[in-house]
């Protein structure tokens, strides 16, 4: 199966002040092609994120909670592997590759710190 990003990141956010560094986070430091999908849960961020070629944004109008919020960023994915993350994070340089290079399919893998 040929896949149109290496890494789909799928961010629910609920009233999160910090969504938007995440976001720019995130594209600083990925080192592979990826796409993000972020779901707004019935509210728009301030500051808005910045609009980068590879990011979706959801805004849904009533709070639907995290679960639907992951369901959808999975229907909307076109990575390889998925990354749900949480909407107040940080990543390392290359954080990207160094999570995919020893999964193999149907594996759930947990980062930390």
């Amino acid at each position: 199966m040929k896949y149109e990003f290496d890494i789909s990141v799928i961010i629910p956010s609920r009233n999160c002040k910090y969504i938007g560094r995440t976001v720019d986070d995130i594209f600083q430091n990925a080192t592979t092609n990826l796409q993000i999908i972020v779901l707004l849960d019935d509210y728009w961020p301030d500051p808005p994120i910045k609009d980068y070629p590879n990011l979706t944004i959801i805004h849904k109008a009533q709070v639907t909670g995290m679960r639907n919020s992951v369901n959808i960023g999975a229907n909307l994915a076109k990575g390889k592997y998925l990354l749900k993350t949480d909407d107040h994070c940080m990543f390392g340089k290359g954080f990207d590759e160094i999570l995919a290079k020893d999964c193999e399919d149907n594996w759930l893998v947990n980062p930390s710190r």
